[in-house]
């Protein structure tokens, strides 16, 4: 903790290059989890047999 205290008061754009990184790993698992529902839902769409579509809702 200090030595990330020091590096921001030696360089400004430290702290928030991490504050950055932070909100990004937050966005990135929010999206993967957005894109992933959706792709399941559309792969549930596409499957015609509803024994395929029980497998890929139980399952997944």
């Amino acid at each position: 903790m200090n030595d990330i205290a020091l590096s921001a008061n030696e360089n400004p754009f430290v702290a928030t290059n991490q504050l950055y990184v932070f909100f990004f790993s937050i966005m990135r698992s929010y999206i993967t989890k957005f894109l992933m529902h959706k792709y399941k839902f559309l792969y549930i769409k596409k499957t015609s047999s509803p024994i395929r579509i029980f497998q890929t809702i139980i399952f997944n």
